[in-house]
């Protein structure tokens, strides 16, 4: 198979619409990778509030937790006085009988 022989303008016409060709191929390339960039950066943006959000949530419930404690210990307290309470009151009432 003999090879054609091409004339120079010819062959500058082929460049140039390979290169065009490659020149779109490359904006797409381009337009997309700038998409996922974006997106990736969205993304980041999105995660970090979420980050803020639990932290505020974790320090929320462990105040909560910790006023819960207290209000239980409380509660154990005064429940420990009632009885004794009780206690004193029987007594009381059975000394002045």
């Amino acid at each position: 198979m003999a090879r054609e022989e091409i004339s120079t303008e010819e062959a500058v016409r082929k460049i140039a619409k390979r290169d065009r060709y490659l020149g779109v191929l490359w904006e797409r390339i381009d337009d997309k990778l700038s998409a996922v960039i974006e997106g990736n950066d969205m993304l980041d943006r999105k995660i970090d509030r979420v980050d803020v959000d639990l932290q505020e949530f974790r320090i929320e419930v462990n105040e909560k937790f910790e006023a819960y404690s207290e209000d239980v210990k409380s509660l154990r307290e005064n429940k420990a006085d009632k009885k004794d309470m009780a206690a004193i009151e029987r007594r009381v009432t059975a000394l002045e009988a």
